[in-house]
């Protein structure tokens, strides 16, 4: 008995991972980003609690397990480095792999460039 469940809980986690889908884009603040008036930049620093993916000027929020996944991340991200001209960019180009369902992703991989 014991073996057929754990047959079918891993049948089950291998089909969630079937419907996984990936994202590319910058991270933002959620909160930022949902403001009506962007007079501020609204790229993602170390003091974000709440993040949200930008792909191409649609975005995508996460769940909160997720934003955790995703400060993690940032927090372990190297500094990034000036451009020939001096300018530092201040982007976080991210590469999501995970779910969505109604503009929410669940992380599952994230990849930070």
């Amino acid at each position: 008995m014991k073996r057929a469940f754990y047959l079918l809980a891993l049948a089950a986690g291998l089909s969630l991972m079937l419907y996984a889908d990936d994202w590319a884009g910058n991270l933002v603040d959620a909160v930022c980003a949902d403001q009506k008036e962007k007079t501020v930049p609204c790229d993602a620093t170390d003091a974000t609690t709440v993040f949200a993916l930008d792909v191409t000027g649609k975005i995508y929020r996460f769940d909160p397990a997720s934003n955790a996944k995703v400060a993690a991340a940032l927090k372990y991200h190297a500094a990034p480095v000036p451009d020939a001209s001096g300018h530092v960019p201040t982007e976080v180009k991210a590469k999501i792999t995970g779910t969505e369902g109604g503009g929410i992703i669940v992380v599952e991989t994230i990849s930070l460039q």
